[in-house]
């Protein structure tokens, strides 16, 4: 290269990065500066360094907080769903190798916990109120149970029960992170580390007549992983007007085994156990939550604690049966036993004692009516109710309607 020494005495290279171009200013000096064309180049990278830098460092951050998630090369055969601190396993679509009875059994049986709850209200001893079922979804102490298994968990005491082969069993005090009365489930920590998490599999792929099986505790602890197998009998099956598209298994479900995974042939988790249709006339009519829907709600329990944009009216009711209306001379409905300090139902006059007969329209003669009159709304809406009154001096009645502004539904 050809050198040059500038004012100061040191020497300098031809050229702007090799781009100059020599020519004189008007003090005789030798200028390397860049020619127009290799200005433009110069600016071009420039922009281009300085862009690559800006968008990198916004996915490096996105990445960094489990906003976008990058392919797992270590473990191509499973992804995983990142739910905060925890993580989710998930089975891969193309890992499809059917096992058998007993190899399903020998990757599930860890995964599944018993769940105890306690009355701690009682004078000398804890009261057993109920148990059931649950499912280690995660390494480091989260696991899924059925929300009618902890009840009133801000009352009682929940504990979770792990059993050994060698009938040893260890208990560990559990902290509720959330529930979700609608969908039956609620997600619970304990402080335990080195667990062995369920693997689940998106229930979207479940045909009728796939092969399951169910592990859980049916008719208590003595009973601990007993284990189960069926088909699938339906998918997308409503009960009582839930919103739930269960899956229905004709595999032996009893009281205890509510909570507990549903498994497919391939040993992975597809639902939760959480009812059955049981009479001398029935058999084999079991339900689980899908696995799609359970992912969903657990993400919005251990980010929030509840459920978003769900709604209520701010009220504990009874339903007031056809048999009582027609004793008690009264409309059907729900009998308001309790209103909530933050329901909009008081500002407006309404009082316990009350029943509210109709909610937007809609006749109210049990629980789904409510739940379909409250369908796709928000917190924050107004419903209009008619409200039915009676004097408990007088006896006389009245009708009236009121607008009550809907509040969010937290599952307390």
């Amino acid at each position: 290269m050809e050198k040059n020494k500038d004012q100061g005495g040191k020497e300098r290279k031809d050229g702007f990065w090799g781009f100059g171009k020599k020519n004189k200013n008007k003090y005789g000096m030798i200028d390397y500066s860049p020619d127009k064309k290799n200005k433009f180049l110069i600016r071009i990278i420039l922009i281009l360094s300085f862009l690559s830098a800006f968008f990198g460092g916004i996915l490096f951050y996105l990445w960094q907080n489990n906003e976008i998630k990058l392919p797992s090369f270590l473990n191509p055969e499973k992804k995983s769903s990142i739910i905060d601190d925890f993580q989710v396993q998930e089975g891969s679509v193309g890992d499809k190798k059917a096992l058998s009875p007993e190899e399903i059994y020998e990757k599930t049986k860890k995964s599944v916990v018993g769940i105890a709850h306690y009355n701690v209200n009682t004078d000398m001893f804890s009261d057993l109120v109920g148990q059931g079922s649950g499912i280690v979804i995660s390494e480091n102490g989260y696991i899924v149970t059925n929300a009618h298994i902890v009840g009133d968990s801000k009352k009682n005491k929940i504990v979770v029960v792990f059993k050994s082969e060698d009938g040893k069993t260890e208990e560990y005090s559990a902290k509720l992170i959330g529930k979700d009365p609608k969908t039956d489930v609620a997600l619970l920590k304990i402080e335990k580390s080195g667990l062995f998490p369920a693997i689940f599999e998106d229930s979207d792929h479940v045909k009728i007549g796939n092969r399951c099986f169910a592990v859980g505790n049916p008719c208590g602890f003595a009973f601990f992983g007993s284990y189960t197998g069926g088909i699938i009998s339906a998918i997308g099956r409503t009960i009582d007007g839930s919103s739930v598209p269960y899956i229905q298994t004709d595999a032996a479900l009893n009281p205890g085994n509510s909570g507990g995974p549903l498994i497919n042939q391939y040993g992975y988790v597809i639902g939760m156990n959480t009812s059955k249709m049981s009479s001398v006339e029935l058999e084999g009519m079991g339900f689980a939550i899908p696995s799609k829907m359970l992912l969903e709600v657990i993400k919005s329990l251990r980010e929030k604690g509840y459920v978003g944009n769900r709604v209520k009216i701010g009220i504990v009711g009874k339903l007031v049966s056809r048999m009582h209306a027609q004793l008690n001379d009264l409309p059907l409905g729900i009998y308001i036993v309790e209103i909530n300090s933050d329901s909009d139902l008081k500002r407006n006059g309404v009082k316990t004692g009350d029943i509210i007969m109709k909610v937007n329209g809609i006749n109210i003669t049990s629980y789904d009516d409510l739940d379909r009159a409250l369908l796709n709304l928000k917190p924050g809406d107004k419903v209009s109710m008619k409200i039915f009154r009676r004097n408990s001096i007088t006896n006389e009645t009245r009708e009236f309607e009121v607008s009550v502004r809907l509040i969010e539904d937290r599952g307390e």
